[in-house]
């Protein structure tokens, strides 16, 4: 008898220890996961905070967020700009028209994903109406640059009315695209330049040289971006 009540004393201990191991254990489980997900939330509000410090100081990381198709888009016209880049390394066509091609498409861009002030990215998959105007006016600069290239080239600075509107239009909005993406100090230099050149009594001989000739927007600097420049960015 005292055997069999030793016994049965020694079972009901086990038991009891199991039944407290098992509570132990549900008690453990709920507070881990509650770390692992204060972790994650930890975590992702780290990411959010260093998102906007670098969103508000640094200029390549003010840009708009896309997502879903607003995305893809975006990335496809990007992916679609490298790769008419490198076209036009290997089969390079008149100078005035890849040039202007190659920068109007990077306004365009701009327009598309810089915000007009550091830190106002605003909502997801969204570009205000006025940066949808100025991406407009800058395709359509350079579009109508591109589509009468030969006639600008055949009458040099005997620009008509239209081509004189449509290349300040270009040069206002490239000025304002290089604010954007790059900073003032470098604006306030070209407006330097523009001021000086407006010294001359023809305003369309000003236009002339800074947007239709390669003495201008598409000079030295618009050819070594798009001979060099970008394939260190590119590859």
């Amino acid at each position: 008898m005292d055997n069999k009540n030793l016994r049965e004393t020694t079972q009901t201990d086990e038991t009891k220890k199991k039944k407290r191991r098992m509570v132990e254990v549900e008690d453990i489980q709920p507070t881990a996961v509650m770390d692992t997900a204060g972790a994650a939330d930890t975590a992702d509000n780290i990411e959010q905070k260093t998102r906007e410090i670098m969103q508000k100081y640094d200029r390549e990381s003010n840009i708009r967020e896309f997502k879903g198709v607003p995305r893809k888009i975006v990335r496809y016209l990007l992916i679609l700009f490298s790769l008419y880049a490198v076209f036009l390394l290997f089969y390079p066509g008149e100078t005035r028209f890849e040039r202007a091609s190659f920068v109007g498409y990077i306004v365009f861009m701009v327009y598309v994903m810089f915000p007009a002030k550091m830190g106002m990215q605003g909502k997801i998959n969204y570009i205000p109406w006025y940066d949808i105007i100025l991406g407009l006016l800058s395709a359509a600069s350079y579009g109508y640059f591109i589509i009468n290239l030969e006639a600008i080239l055949q009458q040099g600075i005997m620009l008509t009315p239209a081509q004189i509107v449509f290349g300040v239009i270009g040069i206002v909005t490239t000025l304002e695209a290089c604010r954007r993406a790059i900073g003032l100090p470098i604006v306030i230099v070209a407006l330097i330049m523009i001021i000086y050149g407006l010294t001359q009594k023809s305003l369309a001989l000003n236009v002339y040289n800074l947007f239709y000739t390669t003495e201008g927007i598409i000079g030295i600097p618009t050819r070594a971006c798009l001979n060099y420049i970008v394939l260190f960015v590119i590859f």
